[in-house]
């Protein structure tokens, strides 16, 4: 995935291994992101790297770990309350 660099792009992808970030309204850098993009192990071994993507993503937005940090959440605000 080639993003610009908005709202939580820069927390979920991960440079190089889960995409590239370019700066917004920045076509120079768009065409250095894309270059890189194609020029990377990201592209080159896409195969193998969808898998790995995939399992990053479910790791992370699945709806087990949502589940997880919302349980944690809420776990944490109780222990709070009750100390």
């Amino acid at each position: 995935m080639v993003a610009t660099d908005v709202g939580s792009f820069r927390e979920e992808i991960v440079e190089g291994k889960t995409g590239f970030l370019c700066q917004p309204g920045d076509p120079a850098d768009l065409a250095n992101a894309l270059e890189t993009y194609f020029e990377s192990d990201l592209y080159s071994e896409l195969d193998t790297r969808r898998r790995e993507i995939r399992e990053y993503a479910y790791a992370h937005h699945s709806w087990d770990a949502v589940a997880t940090l919302t349980r944690n959440a809420y776990a944490e605000l109780l222990r709070r309350q009750r100390s």
